[in-house]
């Protein structure tokens, strides 16, 4: 007994040359299997090579774990594939153990099942990567662990079946031309913590099953997110599309003619970038023989870059007894331009509901990276009311906070949450009250006569630190600020906006602008 404590200690507090503390094991440690000498660890077996402790893993009956000295392994490919066993394989740090493989065709460097990896470095080859995998993970969990395809082509990072991935780094070439894949998740389970770079980042694809997204950086081209069966949870995400082409932060689509649904529930996600056509969150039901149901729900969020916030289409060849259905759903988010394409039967829409703003998102330095909110972001505390999850945001700070000092904690949009602001103590003054209201001025606008569907105006008011409501024909009055843009119909339209001071004054006679679009 004592023996094996001191194993499961060494296991806790062994790092090697990186300084990292590994988590303990959820199983017993039963069998210890060492390879290249790890410091601190008492071992039932030694090899020195780590493909001879694999076979001996495999084949000898009991639950082992193979604990890896710092050093490159290229004796591959490795697989922990002992049915009715656990198996983990633990190295000394992503910095300090590497597996690799000289090149080949169609490999997968790294395969488990119903085992635990942690705390290495899969480096793939780009030599001839097409079709390799760098981790095959099935009813499995990997922590801390980093694929590096970063020259690859053509490749997989990482499969998850029925597994999770926390804390680690899936880092493939991002190019267009590069059709790498970051993470293929087939069935349930997590990714959390995790930075994934790829041409086309994450993938979903299993009917009836559900995948947990949490704290997620993501860096793609083609895609960010996509769900092609099944639904798929996210939140406080950051996505960034680059400069590619009609790439999709958020993404249901299957042109396969595969019948189902797929849905995606977004919750302080930030989507970045994109090139011409892109598309911030898209959710397409368009293979001609099946009939699908794609859907989106979209809130606490930013769309900030793509060329098309929201796009939905749908439909099919009316041979599939019904309409496809395609829907995005928003609340409390921040987006600007939206699209539907309904086609022949089709049914396309989407809902706008509470807390929409169209604002410049006000990043503390987009050009330098940094996405979080600047103290003058028009999103601090505009999220959704409650203390709801999540409850966390993707720098892992309390999501709930008073961010604009008036004495009330409210979640921002976005993927981060603006520090907590000192709640300003009112002056002990004798101050005559303000009863005045502020004026409003339309500053710019379009002809009386356009034919333009999306049209701008520009606004102001006499008095300083004031707030704007619009409305357009007969819609409710919203927060807006200047310029605030506007899609319109062909047909009359008014146009109206009002200020709002600092005293909770309104203006009674808002500025109006009557215009025709023809």
């Amino acid at each position: 007994m004592l023996r094996r404590l001191a194993i499961f200690a060494a296991l806790l507090t062994t790092a090697g040359t990186t300084g990292v503390v590994l988590s303990a094991p959820a199983y017993a440690v039963d069998h210890v299997i060492c390879v290249n000498n790890p410091v601190g660890v008492t071992c039932d077996q030694s090899f020195a090579f780590l493909g001879t402790a694999v076979n001996a893993a495999d084949s000898n009956g009991m639950d082992d774990t193979i604990v890896l000295g710092p050093g490159t392994y290229s004796d591959g490919p490795y697989s922990l594939k002992e049915v009715g066993f656990h198996e983990a394989l633990i190295g000394s740090g992503q910095g300090a153990t590497f597996l690799t493989l000289p090149a080949g065709v169609m490999q997968i460097y790294l395969n488990v099942y119903n085992s635990t990896v942690r705390d290495l470095t899969v480096l793939m080859n780009g030599t001839t990567s097409t079709g390799d995998v760098g981790l095959d993970a099935t009813t499995s969990m990997i922590e801390s662990v980093t694929v590096d395809g970063s020259n690859t082509s053509s490749a997989t990072g990482v499969f998850l079946d029925g597994s999770s991935i926390s804390a680690s780094t899936v880092d493939m070439a991002r190019s267009s031309a590069s059709f790498t894949t970051g993470i293929n998740h087939l069935a349930t389970g997590s990714v959390t913590d995790t930075t994934i770079t790829a041409s086309s980042a994450y993938y979903h694809s299993i009917s009836g099953t559900t995948a947990t997204l949490s704290r997620l950086k993501i860096y793609g081209a083609f895609a960010g997110i996509t769900d092609m069966a099944g639904s798929v949870a996210v939140d406080d995400t950051l996505i960034d599309l680059g400069t590619t082409p009609e790439g999709a932060g958020l993404a249901a689509i299957n042109d396969n003619n595969a019948n189902g649904s797929k849905s995606i529930a977004a919750d302080h996600v930030t989507v970045l970038g994109g090139g011409k056509f892109s598309v911030g969150a898209g959710a397409y039901a368009r293979a001609p023989g099946a009939l699908e149901h794609a859907s989106i729900t979209l809130t606490n969020s930013v769309i900030a870059g793509p060329e098309t916030s929201l796009y939905v289409e749908a439909t099919n060849d009316g041979a599939q007894g019904a309409n496809s259905t395609a829907t995005i759903t928003t609340s409390y988010s921040d987006w600007s331009t939206s699209k539907v394409v309904q086609g022949p039967n089709g049914t396309a829409g989407i809902a706008s509901g509470a807390g929409h703003l169209d604002v410049d998102p006000g990043f503390v330095d987009a050009a330098g990276g940094d996405y979080g909110l600047a103290a003058s972001s028009p999103l601090i505390d505009m999220g959704a009311p409650g203390t709801g999850a999540p409850t966390q945001d993707l720098a892992g700070g309390t999501r709930v906070l008073d961010g604009n000092g008036d004495g009330a904690a409210v979640r921002d949009m976005g993927a981060y949450e603006a520090p907590a602001k000192a709640v300003q103590a009112a002056p002990v003054t004798s101050v005559t009250p303000d009863t005045t209201a502020p004026s409003t001025t339309i500053t710019a606008h379009p002809g009386k006569r356009t034919a333009k569907r999306r049209v701008t105006f520009g606004f102001s008011s006499n008095e300083s630190s004031v707030t704007f409501q619009c409305r357009i024909d007969k819609q409710a009055w919203g927060a807006c600020a200047s310029p605030k843009r506007v899609r319109v119909t062909r047909g009359w339209h008014v146009f109206r906006v009002r200020a709002r001071d600092g005293a909770g004054n309104l203006d009674a006679t808002p500025a109006t602008w009557r215009f025709k679009r023809v």
